[in-house]
């Protein structure tokens, strides 16, 4: 499914989520606020945290 957001937005919202004491509910907020499901948001959140760990020197 395409989302018209632009890549910033996503690496905004995905960035809040991957902080380790990110506030409870901050996922519906963020569904809510910028009508993506939260679903896409947990979607978006693996796929960067699975690039992220491809990027990490061995």
């Amino acid at each position: 499914m395409f989302h018209s957001s632009t890549v910033e937005q996503r690496v905004q919202w995905v960035s809040q989520l991957l902080v380790n004491t990110r506030p409870h509910g901050l996922v519906s907020k963020l569904s809510h606020t910028n009508q993506v499901s939260r679903q896409t948001l947990y979607r978006w959140k693996e796929k960067d945290s699975l690039c992220q760990a491809l990027l990490r020197p061995i």
